[in-house]
């Protein structure tokens, strides 16, 4: 999956990657086939058919997706994916948590800042903020509904060069952020958890 970084300068919404996600997860791993309609990607994610429809236009414009349109009544669209040389996993459980969709698609863009040891990493909201191209307050009010909910957990650690100490920041074990690839059911079948990917930097 393309970089979800600088969303502004790529005229794209926070939300639009929780659509990304819910269309990648009908992502047949064999035959590539991927044509699920408006309506069932909108169920899936809990976002409108509307609010779907302007998503995949701009994540087509800024070349994350390509869209095959279909010309035929009650016939949905056909889309494929840009090959990927390294990525982070994202399980597809995250579109069916306890969580809005706001902090779904929040989750999945933080994810590819904890990859420092055990999904760990010490940059700060800010820092955050400013790299996914989003204002600090709508970063930190998310990011403290993941970690009120248990989704990330924070470690304040002193040493003698940083008397403010530094925080670790985890991604905790209410989602499997550990998948097994060697498991090809976890991967190719869509009515199991299977693996939709994200790019790292």
């Amino acid at each position: 999956m393309p970089d979800f970084y600088y969303l502004k300068e790529q005229n794209l919404k926070y939300l639009d990657i929780l659509i990304y996600l819910s269309i990648r997860s009908f992502n047949n791993q064999d035959s590539k086939q991927c044509f699920p309609s408006y309506e069932t990607i909108a169920a899936r994610c809990g976002a409108s058919r509307k609010f779907v429809i302007e998503a995949i236009g701009r994540l087509e414009k800024a070349g994350h997706l390509k869209v095959v349109r279909s010309t035929i009544k009650h016939v949905s669209n056909k889309y494929y994916f840009p090959a990927i040389k390294h990525f982070e996993a994202i399980p597809t459980t995250l579109l069916s948590a306890d969580l809005t969709i706001y902090q779904k698609a929040m989750l999945a863009l933080l994810r590819t800042f904890f990859v420092h040891g055990k999904l760990q990493t010490v940059d700060t909201v800010t820092q955050m903020a400013k790299k996914l191209g989003l204002s600090y307050n709508v970063v930190k009010a998310q990011y403290d509904n993941l970690r009120d909910k248990g989704y990330i957990s924070e470690r304040q650690v002193f040493s003698s060069n940083n008397d403010n100490g530094l925080i670790y920041r985890t991604l905790t074990n209410k989602l499997n952020w550990n998948i097994d690839f060697t498991n090809k059911s976890t991967i190719g079948d869509v009515t199991k958890l299977h693996p939709t990917v994200l790019r790292i930097a």
